[in-house]
């Protein structure tokens, strides 16, 4: 099965713009997957495109990843 790990990040979101548990990144045989949990509000975004909740999007080095407001840009070095 994929590696499991766990990384976490503190960010300052004044916008309260991210759930508690918004979304997940997987390290896959294939790469690195982003995939959006159920109920998210406010929507993650790989390289400005929306995902539908439960939908694993691969993701590669130097895509912009958006979590609510927060945008951040993916590396895998």
């Amino acid at each position: 099965g994929p590696a499991e790990f766990t990384q976490r990040y503190h960010v300052a979101d004044t916008h309260r713009s991210l759930s508690r548990r918004h979304a997940v990144i997987a390290r896959t045989p294939g790469g690195y997957t982003v995939t959006e949990q159920p109920k998210v509000a406010n929507g993650t975004f790989v390289n400005g495109e929306r995902l539908s909740p439960g939908e694993a999007v691969p993701i590669t080095d130097g895509d912009e990843v958006a979590f609510g407001l927060i945008a951040t840009v993916f590396r895998t070095t």
